[in-house]
């Protein structure tokens, strides 16, 4: 529809404007959603290999591209339209890129700007990834501290850094605040709405906790193999 949004009932806008940009190319909008998944889901396993391998070494990089490569939720989206494989390749680009910026000794603002701005994307499909780059920020923010606190000028030298991936990585936040805080007059809309969606069902359908409190492991155990449950919890 060609309406311009920030977003849709709950949902922020992202993952609609990516498929749009695939329709653009194959006129298709089934296809191109697909696509879109199909794409970003096989990327996806480059990215936990790269990821893996620069934080763990080689082997853990191979066993966790292993495991990621034979993932049955991972395989099962990257062939619908669903916004979680495109949110998770730019996640993971993200993340790559911003441990990236620790392995290098010169320490590369741009690099970290990349990784900001892939993390900005990820935060306009999902809203899990607020709340990583808030986590981010403070490891970033903590480790250049503990770098540069007993040197000569070293609040500028902080805050470079910390400034580049809040601009980049907060780019999509701030974005959505203001024009939501203009237009509906409630800076955090799509939250409220998403808030709002999740606290009625709950009321709506009232589960047990101890149903809550086994899901995420219940999933895991049905969707992985033990061997990796085992891997997962160590890690």
């Amino acid at each position: 529809h060609p309406v311009f949004k920030i977003g849709f009932g709950y949902s922020p806008p992202g993952h609609f404007w990516l498929i749009a940009l695939f329709t653009l190319i194959f006129h298709d909008v089934v296809f191109a959603g697909r696509f879109l998944s199909l794409v970003t889901g096989i990327g996806s396993l480059y990215l936990v290999w790269r990821l893996a391998r620069n934080l763990y070494g080689e082997p853990s990089g191979v066993l966790a591209l292993a495991i990621f490569a034979f993932y049955s939720l991972h395989i099962g989206y990257s062939t619908t339209s669903s916004a979680e494989v495109s949110y998770l390749f730019f996640l993971l680009a993200g993340l790559m890129l911003f441990f990236g910026y620790f392995r290098d000794e010169s320490r590369p603002l741009g690099r970290l700007a990349l990784g900001g701005l892939s993390l900005s994307v990820a935060e306009s499909i999902r809203l899990e990834a607020w709340a990583i780059f808030f986590g981010l920020g403070i490891i970033l923010a903590f480790f250049e501290y503990q770098d540069h606190a007993l040197q000569a000028g070293w609040f500028l030298r902080w805050l470079k850094p910390v400034l580049t991936l809040g601009l980049t990585a907060g780019a999509w936040p701030i974005f959505s605040m203001v024009y939501s805080a203009i237009v509906f007059h409630d800076p955090v809309r799509v939250l409220s709405r998403h808030n709002a969606l999740i606290t009625g069902w709950f009321k709506a359908h009232p589960v047990p906790l101890g149903y809550q409190l086994a899901l995420v492991p219940g999933a895991l155990l049905i969707s992985l193999s033990a061997l990796a449950v085992v891997a997962a919890l160590y890690g």
